[in-house]
């Protein structure tokens, strides 16, 4: 009799994806820079060499030509990780009379081959008001 071990390689069939369909987030123009807002990580069935690696924020539409926000992973210390939390970060004040509406987009990729994503648009609707919702 001989026994055979099967090891079955995870192939990068899977795509990221974003488990809420919709958060809203309210700013006012007094929230300080440096603020973070929570958003759910995506997550991927595929395994950790194919898991989520990162991130991108993508300005769509803004009357701002400077970016007010960046996308952030960190681990329970700060430090920037690809398996923390996920935060959007004010970088600097807001002032609806500049810019009163912006859009962004939130992207999760992964390592395996064959790079798959998934997008999370952040519409902005009036002053500094946001709402986030899966594709």
């Amino acid at each position: 009799m001989i026994r055979v071990r099967l090891v079955i390689i995870d192939i990068n069939d899977n795509a990221p994806m974003f488990s809420q369909q919709r958060v809203s987030i309210a700013l006012s123009e007094l929230t300080p820079p440096k603020d973070l807002f929570p958003l759910m990580p995506a997550t991927d069935v595929d395994s950790p060499a194919n898991g989520v690696a990162g991130y991108l924020l993508t300005v769509l539409e803004s009357t701002d030509s400077d970016p007010l926000f960046e996308v952030r992973v960190t681990d329970v210390n700060g430090t920037a990780s690809t398996t923390g939390e996920l935060r959007i970060e004010l970088k600097r004040s807001l002032d609806h009379e500049t810019a009163g509406r912006h859009h962004l987009k939130v992207l999760a990729y992964d390592v395996g081959t064959g790079l798959l994503g998934v997008e999370l648009p952040i519409p902005g609707h009036g002053a500094a008001l946001g709402s986030v919702s899966t594709m």
